[in-house]
């Protein structure tokens, strides 16, 4: 009987400790471009690339925020006048934005367990796993954000109501606010 083909080869890590950080960080920003081809690559796997699947991470919490819309104006007892506009763009927002959170979250998870062959079969920094997880929720969220505007923009030219949230300057500091929130659900 052949030695070699029973053999089980085992990883053991060659340091007990963490790498230096100043070189992780140079290696890590050397090596930025795997984690956007990652990225695109994972959103090919999953059918994004396609119309459809672009146009079901828009459909799918336009729905929900619809679902979410009759049950709270039927909770309110149909009181809700011209500022049911108003919470139906609350939802939207709010509904985006979660799944924006929950696909960095769950995606930046699974990276790290859905990487095992990749980490164990070459040498780079390990977070550039759930920087390319976010890179993948910032493309599904970016169709999300086009309807969001449109929706606010006709709600606000059909219905002439102060309390809907118009377009301000304050918009200028959301992709500010988002790059916060994925570095807060990647921690």
């Amino acid at each position: 009987m052949s030695e070699g083909k029973n053999k089980v080869q085992v990883f053991e890590p060659h340091k007990s400790m963490l790498p230096p950080l100043k070189p992780y960080l140079r290696d890590f920003w050397r090596r930025r471009e795997f984690a956007t081809e990652l990225s695109k690559f994972s959103d090919k796997a999953e059918y994004l690339e396609s119309r459809l699947g672009n146009v079901w991470l828009v459909l799918n919490p336009l729905f929900l925020a619809i679902i979410y819309f009759l049950l709270v104006t039927i909770i309110k007892g149909g009181r809700g006048g011209l500022g049911g506009f108003t919470t139906l763009c609350h939802i939207l927002i709010g509904l985006f934005t979660f799944y924006f959170a929950q696909n960095c979250i769950t995606l930046g998870a699974q990276s790290i367990t859905s990487g095992g062959k990749l980490i164990l079969n070459q040498a780079f920094p390990r977070s550039l796993l759930p920087l390319s997880s976010a890179i993948s929720a910032f493309r599904q969220f970016w169709p999300t954000i086009p309807v969001y505007i449109s929706i606010v923009v006709i709600g606000k030219l059909i219905i002439n109501d102060t309390t809907i949230p118009g377009l301000t300057w304050n918009y200028l500091l959301v992709p500010f606010l988002f790059i916060i929130l994925a570095i807060l659900v990647l921690d």
